[in-house]
Parts: C-alpha cells; sequence; structure tokens
C-alpha cells in the first residue's frame, strides 16, 4: 500500500510574516524611490541599491557576516549608475567611498576583533552610494542606530558588554534614510 501524501493548502495561503514583511519592505523602498526621483535610472538605482542593501543586512542578521560576493553584486550597479550621471558624480562616488572605507579601516584597526572587515567594506560601499559628502550623514546614523540597538540589548540583559552584535544591518538603515529621503539631511 503506498503511502498518501498530504497537501497542508495553508502554506500556501498564509506565507509566513517575514515573508510578508520583506515584500512590503521591497515594495515601500521601491516606490520611495520613484517617489523621489520619479520614473528614472535614478530611481531604479536608487531601489536596487535598497534591495542589494536589504541582502546585506539579512545575510548579517542571521550569519554574523558579509559575504564579498553580495558586495560585489553592487559594483556593476554603482559603475553604471556613475557613468549615466554627470561627471562630478564619479569623483563623489569615489571620494565618499574612500572616506567611508578608511573611517571604518581606523576603527576597525584601533580595537582589534569589535568590527569586522565586512562591516569596513561595508562602510567602503555605503559611501560609494551616497557620495560625499552624504556618506559621514550615513555613517554618521547607523553609529547612532547601533549605539541605540546596543544600549537597549545591554538593558533588557539581552547581552552584555563583551558581546558583539552584527553592524551591517545599521549601517545599511543610515545609507536608506540617505538614499531614500537624502535632500531631507
Amino acid at each position: 500500500m503506498q503511502k498518501a501524501v498530504s497537501l497542508d493548502v495553508r502554506q500556501f495561503l498564509y506565507p509566513s510574516a517575514r515573508y510578508l514583511f520583506l515584500g512590503a519592505l521591497v515594495f515601500v523602498q521601491g516606490y520611495l524611490a520613484i517617489h523621489r526621483y520619479g520614473l528614472t535610472t535614478q530611481a531604479a538605482t536608487t531601489a536596487i541599491y535598497c534591495w542589494l542593501l536589504l541582502a546585506i543586512a539579512l545575510y548579517d542578521l542571521t550569519q554574523r557576516r558579509i559575504p564579498d560576493r553580495i558586495l560585489w553584486l553592487a559594483v556593476p550597479v554603482i559603475t553604471i549608475d556613475v557613468i549615466v550621471q554627470q561627471p562630478p558624480a564619479l569623483l563623489t562616488a569615489l571620494l565618499g567611498g574612500m572616506l567611508g572605507y578608511g573611517v571604518f579601516w581606523i576603527i576597525a584597526s584601533a580595537r582589534p576583533g569589535a568590527m569586522g572587515w565586512g562591516d569596513v567594506k561595508l562602510a567602503g560601499l555605503v559611501g560609494t552610494m551616497v557620495g560625499y559628502p552624504h556618506v559621514f550623514y550615513a555613517l554618521l546614523l547607523g553609529i547612532i542606530f547601533a549605539g541605540v540597538a546596543a544600549l537597549f540589548l545591554v538593558l533588557s540583559k539581552r547581552a552584555d558588554l563583551n558581546q558583539t552584535m552584527a553592524y551591517g544591518p545599521y549601517l545599511v538603515m543610515g545609507a536608506w534614510l540617505l538614499l531614500l529621503f537624502g535632500q531631507a539631511f
């Protein structure tokens, strides 16, 4: 006698809340990019930047590392974006990337083990995406978000001062704010 295969229809009708939240977040980011830039190539690249950063944040939250292969996915998008824009965009992107990478390289070198090198590379990527001088705002917002989250974790006794946390998602949140609402800063 063959074993009966049961099909649970609920798994198709009720997707998990996590996937609904991610889908809504992707939609909102795309909408905000179009709202800010209209139906332009800048809106498309901004949305793609946001989605790449979302993938990086999710990977860092689950695996506690930022893989280079995801960071490298942004390189062709940034290259096309810089080529389509006016020539000063190349200079501001390169300067922003160097400053983001440089500042976090100094921080990571000053206290080895406190921050991963993936975070340093992510800071460079964020700097390249938002450009100079916005890189300072994006990184400062990321640092503030991480500080608030760390304070919450310590005060709620979910972590102590000797533990580390995924830093990438907070850098990503700072970048999102600059990419989607940059004129407000």
